[in-house]
């Protein structure tokens, strides 16, 4: 089995697509009727850079922004960030990462620490991270145990459903920090982690310790991984190496790993840098984000 490169969209717009693909992504409709639209309430914001969007459990639009965290409802645009009016609100506005607890909190990452936002109240907490020095969010993940992992450069928090730190794990790779790409739960409930320049861990439940999983030297930068249950097997997206078939059962890594045709721009030119990678519920197609432009990368039998 293998997968094609079939579409591949504008420049412009792309940071836009990236962003609606990534929690907006409307699986009812077919791929050759896409049309990509400016985001709504663009002009309330309070800066146009957008670095995350998320969309929570009641159907509110998250934007983490360099200037802030908005929320908008359709109509109207709230903004939290420490400013004039909210002095000391946050320490720092620039938002990395957003996503919603089992509890309908949200959660987000600045360049300086977590935070825990009530949308009943509006009171935003600080997340305890100990005596760590560096503090910028590079992810925030929620597993269906309601465990929440906050991943830092060299070190991965875990936190209950009441914010409470439970652990703070290492996160190492060849005597060097690194963060935390993703945690991913599998078919079987184990618990995976990518760490850049690492490739995957799987969490040992009895030494409550992340051990190699299936390393491969060619892949090391892992930056999405979706299990496919049409086609039993992992697709991993990767930052240099394109989109990668994974099968940990299979007995040699050359059959555990087996790269996927690299998308080609309007120049001829491949791109194996992926950003981001979803998979509609519907067609199953691979939705890829790179460097250079979305593609679109539906499944064939070879």
């Amino acid at each position: 089995m293998n997968i094609r490169y079939v579409h591949q969209f504008s420049l412009l717009n792309q940071v836009f697509l990236f962003l609606l693909l990534q929690t907006l992504f409307m699986s009812t409709v077919c791929a050759q009727e896409i049309v990509v639209k400016d985001i709504p309430s663009l002009d309330k914001l309070p800066v146009k850079a957008i670095h995350r969007i998320f969309q929570d459990s009641d159907g509110y639009i998250w934007y983490g922004t360099f200037n802030g965290l908005c929320r908008s409802d359709g109509y109207d645009v709230r903004v939290f960030r420490s400013d004039l009016f909210h002095h000391g609100l946050l320490d720092d506005n620039y938002i990395t990462y957003i996503n919603e607890d089992h509890e309908k909190h949200i959660w987000f990452g600045t360049f300086q620490g977590a935070y825990i936002l009530d949308k009943a109240t509006y009171r935003i907490t600080p997340v305890n991270m100990g005596n760590v020095s560096d503090r910028n969010v590079f992810s925030i993940n929620v597993t269906r145990d309601g465990t929440i992992w906050v991943s830092t450069s060299g070190s991965l928090f875990r936190y209950d459903a009441n914010g409470e730190l439970l652990k703070r794990y290492p996160v190492e790779y060849n005597h060097s920090s690194q963060f935390v790409y993703t945690v991913y739960e599998n078919k079987d409930d184990h618990l995976l982690i990518s760490i850049t320049q690492g490739g995957m861990y799987k969490l040992n439940k009895e030494t409550d310790s992340f051990e190699p999983y299936f390393h491969h030297e060619e892949y090391r930068d892992i930056e999405k991984i979706i299990w496919d249950e049409t086609h039993q097997c992992y697709w991993l997206g990767t930052w240099g190496k394109g989109i990668v078939r994974f099968n940990p059962e299979e007995q040699s890594p050359e059959r555990q790993y087996i790269p996927q045709p690299l998308p080609v721009d309007v120049t001829g030119e491949a791109t194996g840098d992926t950003y981001h990678m979803v998979q509609d519920d519907v067609y199953h197609y691979l939705w890829v984000t790179t460097k250079k432009r979305p593609f679109c990368f539906p499944h064939y039998e070879r």
